[in-house]
């Protein structure tokens, strides 16, 4: 019974040797048969792209700059004379009109020197038509040959004195009605006060204004733009804006393009002129507005992704789907927005095109569409 249990290990151990030898003989093709089977399919099947159509719709081609908010006119309400200021009748932020009252400055003074030049005005004015009425009864008494004409001319000389000396006095009082008139200072036009420089008791000073006044009425956008982006933009170019506030974007046009760039950074500068938008939104002067100049717009182009190009040394390509196969079409760009593109020429609405593997096509390859990631 042992033995017969020792030859049957024998003869297996022996099948298992001779087994293991058998295998080690195999052909490597026969081992790796599946693995080739599958890179076969692969390469019947061609290169993996994903797809897309020719469409028809409107591109808009745009650059985006910030502006600074400013208004269109900016004047100062200053004193005429230096003086005491006794009251300021505004506030930064308050909306004037032209004429309101904007201080108030020391006017006693004043005052006093034109009521002590009035009262000599009217003695010497008292004294003329005295003179007056004497030369002309002298004048009779002359005509009469009752009196010399040196008596006559003494009478004359001294009632034109007179006048001369009134003519200057009245000088001194137009003089002092304009400085009284100095002392109230007055809104130049009508706008908001963007800033107020004194307080009640300072001493004003010629040539520092008492408050800036904005018209916002009518405000502009200073855009800097640099010299390469600036041979685009025209008087008219339209923009859209946005402005702080306000939902929707809002639309208008360039209105000035200074004639000169800056030769040092290379950039010039484009106003746009608009409305006041909203006369309860508060606007604010120096504000950053974003704006987006529109350089060119086509009405049902023929667009596709940027990513469907192809860069040849001979130009742009596009490789439109024919069956299981890509045809290598030349195309002709027009303007980009977007990450897409315009096609100008070379390919039809609703034409099929590779957008992805596109380094590896050529004309004539063979391709098959997967939907997600390429395998």
């Amino acid at each position: 019974m042992k033995k017969r249990i020792g030859i049957k290990i024998l003869v297996f151990a022996f099948i298992l040797v001779t087994g293991f030898f058998a295998y080690r003989k195999l052909p490597v093709k026969f081992i790796n048969d599946v693995n080739i089977s599958s890179d076969t399919i692969k390469q019947d099947l061609g290169v993996p792209i994903e797809v897309t159509s020719v469409l028809k719709a409107k591109l808009v081609e745009k650059i985006s700059y910030m502006g600074t908010l400013q208004p269109k006119d900016t004047m100062q309400a200053a004193a005429g004379i230096p003086g005491e200021i006794l009251e300021i009748y505004i506030e930064e932020g308050e909306y004037v009109k032209k004429g309101q009252t904007v201080a108030k400055l020391e006017d006693e003074n004043i005052i006093a020197k034109r009521n002590t030049l009035q009262a000599k005005i009217d003695t010497i004015e008292f004294n003329l038509i005295y003179l007056r009425d004497q030369g002309e009864k002298y004048r009779i008494l002359f005509e009469s040959n009752a009196i010399s004409k040196a008596d006559y001319d003494k009478v004359s000389h001294e009632a034109g004195m007179v006048e001369m000396q009134l003519k200057e006095l009245y000088a001194q009082r137009d003089e002092i009605a304009v400085s009284l008139k100095d002392t109230v200072v007055t809104a130049p036009m009508s706008g908001v006060v963007r800033e107020v420089n004194y307080n009640p008791g300072d001493l004003a000073v010629m040539g520092k204004p008492m408050a800036t006044i904005d018209d916002v009425s009518k405000l502009i956008i200073k855009v800097n733009i640099s010299e390469s982006d600036l041979k685009d933009i025209k008087v008219g170019t339209p923009v859209l804006l946005e402005i702080p506030g306000i939902k929707d974007k809002t639309a208008a046009k360039v209105t000035k393009v200074l004639p000169s760039v800056n030769p040092k950074t290379r950039i010039g500068e484009v106003e746009i002129e608009i409305k006041r938008w909203d006369k309860d939104h508060l606007v604010i002067i120096g504000a950053s507005i974003e704006a987006e100049f529109i350089k060119r717009s086509v009405h049902d182009a023929l667009i596709v992704p940027q990513g469907a190009l192809k860069q040849l040394a001979s130009g742009s390509v596009l490789y439109r789907i024919e069956g299981e196969y890509v045809r290598e079409v030349p195309v002709e760009t027009g303007i980009k927005s977007n990450n897409q593109v315009q096609i100008v020429n070379g390919l039809a609405e609703n034409d099929k095109v590779a957008i992805s593997n596109i380094d590896k096509l050529y004309d004539g390859a063979k391709v098959y569409v997967f939907e997600g990631e390429e395998p």
